[in-house]
């Protein structure tokens, strides 16, 4: 498990935005549930075909 920090930067200073302890993996489940719901699932489902693709990719690397 990692923990995660989202700094914004402002010349020479550091503003948090987000720190542990946070919920970043219900909220992006959640996200993805709501994009899915909307009808969203048509712009995933292109960005899923690029990760086959890379995957792909990778495995004839490998020799899969």
């Amino acid at each position: 498990m990692h923990d995660f920090v989202a700094e914004r930067f402002e010349g020479t200073r550091t503003l948090p935005l987000a720190a542990p302890p946070n919920a970043w993996k219900s909220r992006a489940a959640v996200h993805w549930v709501h994009t899915l719901a909307a009808g969203g699932w048509r712009t995933l489902d292109a960005g899923v075909r690029q990760l086959v693709q890379a995957a792909e990719v990778v495995d004839v690397i490998y020799g899969r």
